[in-house]
């Protein structure tokens, strides 16, 4: 299954509903994420302050993650792309938390 090219809509939006909040950076209610693992598309979406996934709310973006994966090892900040309202493409989570592109520890 691939989302590539497939028009993209977001969950019933409501402002009303609170955002996910991880690490200081807020997530709006109805923000779309997905996840490419061993040849799949995973999907999930904020709902009302956590990240939805298979019906399993997750306070974390790494908790998410290993409930796919099972890899303890994971960056859920790394694993998960994000379709943001102002945005027309998927953007990695990981640009969020490191807005320059570079993870701590990257030497040049």
């Amino acid at each position: 299954m691939s989302l590539i090219g497939e028009k993209i809509a977001y969950a019933h939006w409501d402002e009303s509903q609170k955002p996910w909040v991880i690490q200081g950076i807020h997530f709006d209610h109805g923000v779309l994420f997905r996840a490419k693992y061993k040849g799949y598309f995973y999907s999930a979406v904020v709902e009302n302050g956590a990240l939805v996934l298979k019906n399993r709310r997750f306070t974390s973006p790494t908790a998410a993650a290993f409930s796919i994966t099972r890899q303890t090892h994971m960056d859920g900040w790394c694993f998960w792309e994000c379709k943001l309202p102002e945005h027309d493409q998927w953007v990695p989570m990981s640009d969020m938390k490191y807005p320059t592109g570079f993870e701590p520890g990257f030497i040049l």
